[in-house]
């Protein structure tokens, strides 16, 4: 499967403070006719939630938008992006965003930007 790629011109590395997020989905739970809760894994457990932010130029707010919408389809596609986790050197990897990106107004000349998104396994990045 093709997937689109980050685009070259913006920044892939999150601004300080942020990558925050979840090692893995929350278990299927289900209760029990006695009270009880069952907890189970989910199918793709391996599949971290974090969140990114990002202050971008005029022209790369423009970029990141038409990256959203035409190439992912208004953020419902599948993606290539170089990830950072937890300190670790930056690792291509499959992401796929959580609802809508954020817009979160303006640092001076800078646009601020912000999304969440499935962080998949490396082992599903598509080798060439």
């Amino acid at each position: 499967m093709i997937y689109p790629e980050w685009p070259l011109s913006l920044p892939h590395a999150q601004m300080e403070g942020d990558g925050s997020g979840l090692m893995f989905r929350d278990p299927i739970e289900t209760e029990m006719e006695g009270g009880d809760l069952r907890r189970r894994r989910r199918p793709g457990d391996d599949v971290m939630r974090l969140r990114f932010s990002f202050r971008f130029t005029a022209e790369q707010a423009n970029t990141w938008a038409s990256f959203v919408r035409d190439d992912l389809y208004y953020g419902t596609a599948r993606f290539l992006m170089p990830v950072a986790i937890d300190g670790m050197p930056c690792d291509t990897r499959v992401m796929q965003m959580i609802g809508a990106p954020n817009f979160d107004g303006r640092s001076g000349s800078l646009r601020m930007y912000s999304f969440e998104a499935w962080v998949f396994p490396a082992d599903m990045v598509p080798v060439e």
